[in-house]
């Protein structure tokens, strides 16, 4: 089925996906007819329905899974005791992650993505004791922004379309008719099966609001840019010398590339984000839970990540 969406071969996916259905409800089956109701059909009532049978039936489906199904499931890590993360893809996530590995488990030269979650795959289940009495800790980002680095960083530099693909060594420029390395416009125009292909790219543009649930259940939310005011934060939660200091892996950091953006792309990437508008504009008027969040723009009269 996988493979018949990203040829494009939909009359055969339909087909093949009706002999299957009638043998198994497979999660997993069930997925990727969604996948293909909202980045083919478009049809985001039916995807909802089924998404809506698949997150009723199974917690621990990945966070895309209950987003799309309409409800507001926070994902959390359970960095250590007492310490939930809602840990962000390019929200600068491991370096609260390399923190806690460094200060409280004490290794070294660890990827934090070896050690802990990824909302992509898996949902985390934690009882309501354990997510009641830990503190809730978030990293948010100006939308546009994190889309941008997105594009710019893994994509662009470190070729991260390819890499899924494993042709990131050879000459291979394009994939099931897509530009591994495309022009920002070219991305944009042709989002919707981008993300169907390639799992990078749905797994780091999904809104920040698939993962934070209701912000006004955290304790401690700040934007990107003062991801260390965080790392204090919980480093006086878990009574650690606040004087250690942790910094993104130089991997991690976002590269310095400069690209021009069309009044296409900013509207268009705009308009897949107002989920996420909701919730920073809830961080900006609540401060007891921020760090003083810097306010981001408005997004009014615009659409969501898949009405565009």
């Amino acid at each position: 089925l996988k493979l018949l969406l990203k040829l494009g071969e939909y009359d055969s996916f339909r087909k093949k996906y009706h002999e299957l259905r009638k043998q198994s409800s497979s999660p997993i089956l069930m997925r990727e007819l969604a996948k293909y109701c909202l980045f083919v059909e478009k049809d985001y009532i039916r995807a909802k329905k089924v998404l809506q049978k698949v997150s009723s039936r199974d917690a621990s489906q990945p966070a895309w899974v209950h987003y799309f199904s309409g409800k507001r499931v926070p994902y959390f890590e359970k960095l250590c005791n007492g310490l939930l993360y809602t840990a962000i893809p390019k929200n600068a996530s491991t370096s609260l992650k390399t923190f806690i590995i460094k200060e409280v488990l004490k290794q070294e030269g660890v990827n934090p993505h070896s050690v802990f979650g990824n909302p992509f795959f898996k949902h985390n289940i934690y009882t309501p004791e354990v997510v009641d009495t830990s503190k809730k800790v978030a990293v948010i980002r100006q939308p546009e922004k994190r889309f941008f680095s997105y594009y710019t960083k893994n994509i662009l530099s470190e070729n991260s379309l390819a890499f899924e693909y494993g042709v990131h060594n050879t000459d291979c420029e394009e994939l099931f008719g897509l530009k591994l390395k495309p022009s920002l416009d070219e991305f944009i125009a042709n989002f919707d099966r981008y993300c169907l292909i390639f799992n990078d790219v749905f797994h780091h543009t999904l809104p920040q609001a698939a993962y934070v649930g209701d912000l006004s259940k955290y304790d401690y939310v700040c934007d990107v840019s003062e991801v260390d005011s965080l790392v204090a934060y919980v480093a006086g939660c878990l009574n650690i010398d606040s004087s250690a200091s942790v910094k993104a892996p130089k991997e991690m950091v976002g590269n310095s590339v400069k690209i021009e953006v069309s009044d296409f792309a900013a509207k268009k990437v705009k308009s897949f984000y107002s989920d996420d508008y909701d919730v920073l504009s809830f961080a900006y008027e609540n401060h007891s839970i921020t760090n003083k969040i810097k306010s981001y723009s408005s997004a009014n009269n615009i659409y969501s990540f898949l009405e565009n």
